[in-house]
């Protein structure tokens, strides 16, 4: 299974870091509380865009669920082109 978190603009990326050790608590003592023990990677998985994940895992549960948060979109530099070379 995987778990999707996507930021709202108005966050920064500190903020969105904070949540998410708080979501990844939570959401390892629900799953410790359902399969009776429950493990998650130190340290994230780097994906594309940007993207890590954790891994939630337990000796009793058959999957593993991946936690995965999406940074906040840089704003983009205004584009150059068109400009200079005008003749």
């Amino acid at each position: 299974m995987t778990l999707l978190l996507f930021p709202y603009a108005t966050q920064s990326n500190a903020a969105i870091t904070e949540r998410t050790k708080l979501l990844l608590s939570h959401i390892r003592g629900i799953l410790a509380g359902v399969f009776g023990a429950c493990y998650i990677s130190a340290e994230p998985t780097e994906k594309p865009h940007g993207r890590k994940a954790w891994t939630f895992m337990s000796h009793t549960m058959n999957a593993e669920v991946d936690f995965s948060v999406m940074p906040l979109a840089q704003p983009k530099e205004p584009n150059d082109e068109g400009k200079g070379n005008k003749q």
